[in-house]
């Protein structure tokens, strides 16, 4: 799964990551949230 995750979002960044991942854009493959 890791080699999966090309980009990586605190969690205050989440519209963002939601935003990155729906327009498709960047190369992103899967974006994962990280809390804490």
């Amino acid at each position: 799964v890791r080699s999966l995750v090309t980009h990586r979002f605190p969690l205050e960044e989440t519209q963002q990551a939601f935003r990155l991942v729906a327009d498709g854009g960047d190369g992103v493959i899967k974006a994962m949230v990280e809390m804490g």
